[in-house]
């Protein structure tokens, strides 16, 4: 993430709960974690 967003390095999950809302976080984490083309489950 720091590469892709080198902004955000400091983002807790309680930012991002508040920015996508927390129905949708767990596929944001999952899009983000799997950015780098690594497989994540």
């Amino acid at each position: 993430m720091a590469s892709a967003a080198p902004s955000a390095t400091a983002l807790t999950y309680t930012d991002a709960v508040t920015l996508v809302g927390s129905a949708n976080i767990d596929a944001v984490v999952l899009r983000v974690a799997g950015a780098d083309g690594w497989f994540v489950a």
